[in-house]
């Protein structure tokens, strides 16, 4: 019942056990409606302790949980870490991390070209929107099969897969960059031309 003029009546209960019963009322309606079986135990359960938390708050009660002293990151980063005995050995981590110059220079420091076909690949995919999935994603590019590809594509050369699984480095790097020049030269009937000598 709701429509112009309509105000519900304040929920005036005579005693806390009419409150408790309204509030589990409430709590089995909204569980009904969301499709959850819930039973009536639990749901008294919660209503309870909500309501006693409503309760203390209006009495200016911290019911938050009391917490012991708090640990030092380095206690408790050392109670974290394994013996070397517990279970596989671990190999330490690489000094140089492999940032391959296509994804981390600057585009026109790398080349002209480069930096014309960066270029191209954000205006292939102006207009996509954060998606689902690479699909929704593409959906709105200007030039959405190519920005798919490119999406595809990354994702590839990030994870070496597919085409990259087997490939050194330098090997994946060159066949990424043919692999983007080639969408930008696709890309020329619809958005013109990208790169001139």
């Amino acid at each position: 019942m709701s429509g112009p003029g309509y105000k519900p009546a304040p929920l005036t209960p005579r005693s806390p056990t009419e409150l408790r019963e309204a509030t589990v009322r409430d709590y089995a309606a909204n569980a009904r409606r969301m499709g959850l079986e819930v039973s009536t135990d639990a749901l008294e359960r919660v209503a309870v302790a909500d309501l006693e938390m409503v309760d203390a708050y209006r009495r200016g009660l911290d019911t938050s949980p009391k917490t012991g002293p708090v640990k030092k990151p380095e206690a408790r980063a050392s109670q974290l870490i394994a013996s070397p005995t517990d279970g596989p050995p671990l190999k330490a981590a690489p000094k140089h991390r492999e940032r391959p110059d296509v994804l981390y220079k600057r585009a026109h420091l790398r080349s002209e070209k480069w930096s014309s076909a960066v270029a191209r690949i954000a205006r292939i995919l102006e207009g996509a929107k954060a998606g689902l999935t690479l699909e929704l994603t593409a959906l709105n590019a200007e030039v959405p099969a190519l920005a798919l590809e490119y999406a595809r594509l990354y994702a590839n050369f990030r994870t070496r897969k597919r085409q990259f699984s087997d490939r050194s480095n330098r090997d994946a790097l060159r066949m990424f960059e043919a692999a983007v020049y080639d969408i930008c030269d696709r890309s020329t009937s619809k958005l013109g031309h990208w790169w001139v000598k």
